[in-house]
């Protein structure tokens, strides 16, 4: 069993998808582009459109072998550094891409809440108050890492927890604790993330780890 608790901040994330500086003054070639994201990503694309934004360069990227379709956007520096630094938004993508089955197993479990507190991002979240609870939500998790795990036919080595590749993230939060307000390092304690593997009966054991309690 993987253990998926993650424990990064949402900024250590964001800073995950952000590739180095290209020190060259003009934009990134369509090929400097494509080099990078052979290396971060794993799954073969190939650069299919190219536009200037106000906020950037936008290169249209489309996978080689599915109708995965995603963007890198090159942000010229402002920094007092000439040269670009390039950020890969596949891990969007492919959340979007697995969204709707993902969302429907999500939206049949009875401890899925709508996410109330703004500093928890785009979490998921579930409030778990019983044994049942967190059997219930496991199921889910069991049923949705069946539904990513179709992933791992496109970047069969890549760990989809990883902020660039997936990171679809699930906030599993004790009921009683529902009305507090919580930082993003308290928030990180009770995160699961989607990693294609985890069965229903490994879910259950992360959450009774996660959420100590007398649950046999």
């Amino acid at each position: 069993m993987k253990n998926t608790l993650k424990r990064s901040s949402a900024l250590l994330m964001a800073a995950a998808t952000m590739i180095g500086v290209c020190s060259c003054t003009n934009p990134p070639t369509e090929k400097f582009v494509e080099n990078v994201v052979k290396e971060r990503i794993g799954e073969p694309a190939h650069c299919v459109s190219v536009e200037k934004k106000e906020d950037g360069i936008y290169y249209g990227f489309l996978c080689d072998n599915r109708e995965l379709y995603f963007d890198v956007v090159a942000f010229e520096n402002t920094a007092g550094v000439e040269g670009y630094w390039e950020q890969v938004r596949y891990a969007e993508a492919v959340r979007e891409y697995y969204g709707k089955g993902v969302m429907s197993a999500v939206e049949s479990c009875s401890c899925h809440v709508d996410n109330p507190h703004a500093n928890l991002g785009e979490d998921i979240l579930f409030y778990v108050d019983s044994k049942e609870d967190a059997l219930e939500v496991a199921r889910t998790i069991g049923a949705c890492n069946k539904i990513v795990s179709d992933q791992l036919k496109y970047t069969p080595d890549e760990d989809l927890t990883r902020s660039i590749i997936m990171n679809y993230r699930f906030q599993i939060i004790p009921a009683k604790l529902k009305d507090k307000r919580f930082s993003n390092l308290e928030t990180n304690d009770y995160v699961y993330v989607l990693n294609g593997y985890d069965t229903e009966t490994d879910a259950f054991l992360i959450i009774k780890e996660m959420i100590p309690n007398n649950w046999k």
